[in-house]
């Protein structure tokens, strides 16, 4: 994956576990790269990536967070330059993407949430 200006870019879910989170090149000084916010988290492997600032919050149990390079302060390296290149939607499902970006895009329903 290739993340760019986002807060908590690599962010489980509460509860998630026994992922491996690997070779993702996030662009992104905003924030943390990783965030792992609850002991509710956990047996989680991130290793392998690319970041822009090396930020990240892990509250979680046995996460283990191996071989991250940063490039804060030097240019990125080609294997990080070459995540960015190669993401985004795979061919077979390019057909699928509108043409121009919706005025507006919700992920939750159009009501408050004490409604639920």
């Amino acid at each position: 994956n290739y993340v760019f200006s986002s807060p908590r870019s690599l962010y489980p879910d509460d509860g998630s576990s026994g992922w491996d989170i690997h070779h993702n090149f996030v662009n992104t000084t905003y924030k943390a790269w990783l965030h792992i916010a609850s002991d509710r988290d956990y047996d989680i492997r991130v290793y392998d990536n690319y970041v822009k600032d090396n930020y990240l919050i892990n509250d979680g149990v046995g996460v283990q967070v191996l071989r991250t390079e940063n490039f804060r302060n030097r240019p990125f390296s080609q294997t990080a330059l070459d995540i960015a290149e190669r993401a985004g939607i795979e061919a077979a499902y390019r057909d699928i993407v509108p043409g121009q970006e919706p005025p507006v895009m919700r992920i939750a329903p159009d009501f408050h949430i004490e409604k639920w």
